[in-house]
């Protein structure tokens, strides 16, 4: 192939059509699969999906599709959510099917509820900036009860793990849950969840006072969003993946979260 690795697809769904599930169609040429393989894969609630069955009505069978789960949380942007997600995927050294990509969207009874049919990648003259963040906090005294840290990137960026390598903590004393076959959570490239270590007991159930820095890859946009904040949030559970999502009584899992100012000028490429 070509080309083989991983490839970034990110789409906007209005609030309205409640998706459940993304039913994504590669090129006829391409080899579009799950992560979840390997060792090191992002985990990801997908698999390969080809409507045999006729689950979904109206589009007989669909070839060189996976079927994604929106299990994580979107991002909001007025009356829309966005979603980003990781795939794998092996280019042919020549094309001859084309190159359009469909998305489909389903509800949760598995109706089309919108759709991208014939979607075209982004042009060799889209430049997006690769870089290093380094994401630093202090915290003055220990903060019990942490079961896992997440870090939120800005509206359009992306981080690029792992094809520029991975997150790392600089810090030796901060807690990671090395004990995991994986600490660090990566499959939406809009944010990172850090797993914390299981406390020996009740009475060391904190994380430290003292200051921790962060550093991963990322992408940046070629057109700036208004806003370039950072966030940081704190998790009483390892299932955290929205900033917003503080209330206990709505089921949220955020203790707190803390924007990082993003203040160093972007050069062009």
């Amino acid at each position: 192939p070509l080309y083989k690795g991983w490839v970034v697809l990110a789409f906007t769904i209005p609030k309205v059509r409640e998706g459940k599930y993304a039913l994504v169609t590669a090129p006829s040429d391409f080899v579009i699969t799950c992560p979840g393989d390997e060792p090191d894969d992002p985990p990801a609630v997908c698999e390969p999906f080809d409507n045999l069955r006729g689950e979904v009505e109206g589009v007989g069978i669909l070839p060189n599709t996976v079927n994604v789960s929106l299990t994580m949380a979107g991002t909001p942007e007025g009356q829309n959510l966005i979603y980003a997600v990781i795939l794998k995927l092996e280019t042919p050294e020549v094309v001859q099917g084309g190159l359009g990509w469909n998305v489909r969207i389903l509800n949760q009874n598995f109706r089309i509820v919108d759709a991208g049919i014939g979607i075209m990648g982004p042009t060799s003259g889209t430049v997006w900036n690769k870089d290093v963040a380094t994401i630093e906090v202090n915290f003055a005294r220990r903060v019990p009860e942490v079961r896992a840290v997440l870090i939120s990137l800005p509206e359009r960026y992306r981080h690029d793990i792992p094809n520029a390598g991975m997150l790392e903590s600089l810090n030796p004393y901060f807690p990671i849950a090395e004990e995991l076959e994986q600490w660090q959570i990566y499959w939406n490239v809009r944010w990172v969840r850090i797993l914390i270590a299981e406390p020996a007991s009740e009475f060391v159930d904190f994380l430290p006072g003292g200051t921790y820095q962060f550093r991963l890859p990322i992408m940046v946009p070629p057109t700036m969003p208004a806003n370039k904040e950072f966030y940081f949030s704190l998790c009483s559970d390892q299932a955290c993946d929205d900033p917003d999502r503080g209330d206990p009584e709505q089921g949220g899992n955020i203790l707190a979260s803390f924007p990082i100012p993003n203040t160093v000028p972007v050069l062009p490429a």
